[in-house]
């Protein structure tokens, strides 16, 4: 199966969850940002599966993880745990890109920011005081360039390139 054909299976299936929590549709590229589709894909921290989800946090979203099992890994049940978590985030924060950085780094260290910030609603008055992690920001430059721009062909074009590095290391 080519790359283009997984891709357009798995993202219509994650289309259709993040319809059915009524979640924006552009968070359909932030598996593609995390883990390039790879369902197996585990990070230097250990995170795993296409949302990257830590072992803690698949485990509070009910994905069992142990020796024989791991639900991370599965994309169905990862895609929904994924849905339950930027909904919970976004109900937190209260907008996009706060929720986004949360998913990213932990939403402990985005409340940590935001104080430091002053108690600051503004993603980008609270930047300064996030952790610098390239993912996160291609997630929010992502996000923004969907909304600011009239076009999402840049977004697309910087989508594909890197999603072509990260299987050329693979």
């Amino acid at each position: 199966m080519t790359y283009a054909t997984k891709a357009r299976f798995v993202l219509s299936f994650i289309r259709k969850t993040l319809a059915q929590y009524n979640l924006p549709d552009e968070l359909k590229y932030l598996s593609i940002i995390e883990s390039g589709l790879n369902a197996r894909a585990v990070s230097r921290a250990r995170a795993v599966g296409l949302w990257q989800f830590m072992s803690g946090t698949g485990r509070y979203f009910n994905l069992q993880t142990d020796w024989y099992v791991d639900d991370r890994m599965d994309p169905e049940k990862s895609t929904d745990a994924a849905c339950r978590y930027l909904s919970q985030l976004y109900r937190i924060f209260g907008n996009w890109e706060l929720a986004l950085a949360a998913y990213n780094s932990g939403p402990g260290t985005v409340r940590k920011a935001v104080r430091r910030s002053g108690y600051k609603k503004s993603f980008w008055e609270v930047y300064p005081h996030l952790p610098r992690n390239p993912s996160l920001r291609s997630a929010i430059h992502c996000y923004y360039l969907r909304y600011e721009l009239p076009s999402i062909t840049i977004c697309l074009k910087r989508l594909v390139n890197k999603c072509y590095r990260m299987i050329r290391w693979q």
